[in-house]
């Protein structure tokens, strides 16, 4: 069974939610010039929003953020592009919460001043310990938090201040203009909600508390401010546990900034009062202050790389032990494993070579053996070249495997002999021949070599004797040597003579 094609979102459409009790209100809108509201609609848990926003298309939504989740700083800050007094904003956040609240927490708007070279800059902050909203993770993956702060900030009017509070959660939000400075004061705050027999009493009290504060931070005179809290206590709604103070011309204020077209908006100021503050989100996120729409309860990750998903795997501390663990097993044990390896490797390509190493490798050390026995019980060769040397009128020469076999410094001393040797060495051997001028001219004798030759334990190495057949051409050869292999092997000897 084929599976059905998933439907194309349509960016254009944005979806705003409050959760009011039990229940949510949502309203569906059309970005543009003047947002459009298309439909308002409540439900009464979070996996119908999910599938109703599957329905329409619509992949972006914005909740309404408690206002005891929220907290509101106003600073001042001086004319520039948006761009740049919100840098300013950003950096002042920075250092207001030091790291403590992740910048996707954290929402920034920028509002007309007390005077034209200033602004009044907003910064709007959800702490990870609060928890705000719950949601399934479906609908978290498309969520964006509207702080209910900033809704107050489009419904505050005039010199009437915007009141939203809930007992049953403790959330209390008020933004109202100063007299004095023109600038809007704006205040969240949390009271407790209490079930004893005065609990109503302590919820009015905290909430009256709240209104004193904010009045006196915007600069109202001590004296008005009981007959103002007493005027707004007068005309504040309540449902519940729902307390609201607005403007009484919602469609006016509201009416003007969105096109709404649902048509229960027509049937009068209830309805406009019920959705207060979902529309005013909704101005919030399509307006000049959009940036305090745009919380997110976690950061956006980018996928990470291999590596990164290595490192993190493997930074946990008893996967490090146990990696380290395996590691010094493998350092300690794989040259082992790699000689018995290659070892039946052999074996295996090369059945007889292992048995005949074994025996060659004994036969060295026999030689070795001999080589150190023979040097222990016979007399010296040095002894014995000289004693002979003694006996002889010819004189002594030297290989180069045999140096310090003779000392050079002896009368009898012809020194090296070959390639490396010295003239007169090669001719008492092979005879004197006279000087040629160019190589192609005849060589011509002028005296023979030697008649005897006595080796002791030479090789008669081509850089000893050139061309074997030209060497020591007309004299006797004597061969001695311990190792038998040695005779015969390059020169020919009339006589060999094996030592044991």
């Amino acid at each position: 069974m084929k599976s059905q094609p998933t439907p194309s979102i349509d960016d254009t459409l944005l979806a705003v939610a409050e959760r009011q009790s039990d229940q949510w209100r949502v309203l569906l809108a059309r970005r543009g010039d003047q947002p459009s509201v298309l439909d308002a609609r409540t439900f009464s848990s979070d996996a119908a929003i999910a599938a109703w926003m599957g329905e329409q298309r619509c992949g972006d939504l914005r909740i309404v953020l408690p206002a005891h989740s929220t907290i509101v700083r106003s600073v001042t800050i001086p004319v520039a592009s948006q761009g740049q007094m919100l840098a300013a904003l950003r950096l002042q956040a920075e250092g207001m919460f030091l790291g403590s609240v992740p910048l996707v927490r954290i929402g920034l708007g920028v509002l007309e001043g007390a005077s034209e070279s200033e602004r009044q800059g907003v910064i709007m902050a959800w702490p990870e310990s609060q928890s705000g909203v719950t949601l399934n993770p479906k609908l978290e993956a498309m969520t964006r938090y509207v702080p209910e702060p900033a809704a107050m900030l489009v419904l505050a009017s005039g010199d009437r201040p915007a009141i939203s509070a809930d007992r049953s959660v403790g959330s209390i939000a008020i933004a109202m203009r100063s007299p004095t400075k023109g600038s809007l004061e704006i205040r969240a705050t949390r009271e407790t909600a209490v079930s004893e027999i005065d609990g109503d009493g302590a919820w009015n009290e905290g909430l009256r508390r709240a209104l004193v504060e904010t009045a006196l931070n915007a600069g109202m005179e001590p004296a008005q401010i009981s007959g103002f809290v007493s005027d707004i206590e007068a005309s504040t709604e309540r449902s519940g546990d729902r307390v609201l103070m607005l403007d009484p011309d919602l469609a006016g204020l509201l009416g003007g900034k969105l096109d709404v077209r649902v048509s229960a908006a027509s049937d009068g100021a209830d309805w406009w009062r019920e959705w207060a503050i979902p529309l005013a989100a909704l101005v919030v996120a399509c307006g000049p202050l959009s940036d305090l729409s745009k919380m997110r309860r976690l950061e956006e990750r980018v996928a990470p790389s291999r590596v990164e998903r290595f490192v993190e795997r493997y930074s946990k501390p008893s996967r490090a032990l146990l990696v380290s663990c395996v590691a010094v097993a493998i350092v300690g044990v794989a040259p082992i494993a790699s000689a018995w390896l290659r070892m039946k490797t052999l074996e295996w390509k090369m059945p007889m070579e292992p048995s005949a190493f074994e025996a060659a490798q004994r036969k060295v050390d026999q030689r070795i053996a001999l080589y150190g026995e023979i040097s222990k019980r016979t007399l010296p060769m040095a002894k014995i070249l000289g004693d002979l040397a003694c006996c002889t009128p010819d004189g002594v020469e030297i290989a180069l495997m045999g140096i310090g076999g003779f000392p050079e410094d002896h009368p009898l001393s012809l020194r090296w002999l070959g390639m490396h040797g010295a003239a007169f060495a090669n001719w008492a051997v092979n005879g004197e021949f006279a000087r040629r001028n160019d190589p192609s001219e005849p060589m011509v004798k002028l005296k023979d070599g030697c008649d005897l030759l006595l080796a002791f334990g030479v090789r008669f190495d081509d850089r000893v004797t050139g061309a074997f057949s030209e060497f020591a051409k007309g004299a006797t050869i004597v061969h001695l040597d311990i190792d038998p292999s040695e005779h015969h092997k390059n020169k020919r000897a009339n006589l060999a003579i094996h030592g044991t």
